[in-house]
């Protein structure tokens, strides 16, 4: 009898720690389950709301509203990173968004409204920060100011008068054409200063023809 009771007693001792593990076992199984359904749940909200975001950032562009559009695109795909049409409609938006912003800045510069042609640039450049033609425009639009102000500078020497200030004109429209040669102010006031020229030495060759006529006339 004291043999049987030793052996159960050992039995449920050894017993005791399997229990445990399998408590145990079971409770990790189900934190587990629980972290699986947490993330389950986030997931399905982001992509809720990433839903969301793509609605109303298309919406808003439609609306004219391109920095929040945009930023709502943006928001969706980060929103939902795998999500293939987000991520597609964010760069063909933002490429055709480009596009008309340069077609618009060269469509000014060659008006020669400059003004708005850098603001058209600088957009094209916060939304595509290394866009080769907005950088190419905007050195464009330096340039075009400096020939202006040397066009500009070189008229008010042409109205003072002078040989001097003639020449210092004509210095600055030469460089300024070497670089442009299609900028008619520059061309038309070059024209203008050659005639004015033509006609101040006109009396002077007469007078020269005239000398040399007479002395012709007193040779023996």
């Amino acid at each position: 009898m004291r043999v049987e009771w030793i052996a159960h007693a050992l039995h449920t001792a050894a017993g005791r720690p399997a229990a445990h593990e399998t408590v145990r076992r079971r409770g990790l199984g189900a934190t587990l389950r629980g972290v699986i359904a947490l993330v389950s749940v986030a997931a399905l909200l982001s992509g809720c709301a990433g839903v969301t975001a793509y609605r109303e950032g298309n919406t808003l562009l439609t609306e004219g509203k391109t920095d929040q559009g945009l930023a709502k695109l943006e928001e969706a795909v980060s929103l939902d990173p795998k999500n293939v049409e987000y991520r597609i409609a964010l760069a063909s938006r933002r490429a055709s968004i480009v596009n008309q912003l340069i077609a618009m800045a060269d469509t000014a510069r060659r008006e020669g409204r400059l003004s708005d042609a850098e603001t058209s640039y600088r957009q094209v450049l916060k939304y595509s920060p290394d866009h080769p033609f907005a950088k190419q425009g905007l050195d464009a639009l330096a340039a075009e100011r400096r020939h202006r102000l040397a066009v500009t500078q070189a008229e008010v020497l042409f109205k003072q008068g002078g040989n001097t200030q003639l020449t210092d004109a004509l210095e600055k429209l030469r460089a300024v054409i070497a670089e442009n040669p299609n900028l008619k102010d520059a061309v038309n006031l070059k024209a203008r200063i050659a005639e004015t020229r033509a006609k101040e030495l006109k009396p002077e060759a007469k007078l020269a023809a005239s000398r040399s006529r007479w002395s012709f006339a007193m040779r023996p």
